[in-house]
């Protein structure tokens, strides 16, 4: 894929907070504050969090995750492309 020509879907704010709502009902039921992200992604979402120095010093971000997520791993990519 040519990522200059790449253009992503415009999502309304309403629909960003209903998918939120619906991965945190499904992954952090407990309604406890605050959402541990981390446990969510690495025992629930079984998706490995690879550290990486000075990340947002390099790309002004805190984190990401890598493009070769699938729904056969993770489940979680059916929230992408659903919506």
């Amino acid at each position: 894929m040519n990522q200059a020509e790449f253009r992503c879907k415009w999502l309304r704010l309403e629909d960003i907070w209903d998918c939120a709502e619906e991965v945190r009902n499904r992954y952090w039921p407990a309604e406890k504050l605050p959402v541990d992200v981390e446990a969510i992604v690495e025992f629930k979402l079984k998706l490995d969090i690879d550290p990486e120095n000075n990340l947002m010093q390099k790309t002004d971000m805190e984190a990401y995750l890598r493009s070769d997520l699938n729904e056969r791993d993770s489940g979680f990519s059916g929230f992408i492309i659903r919506r």
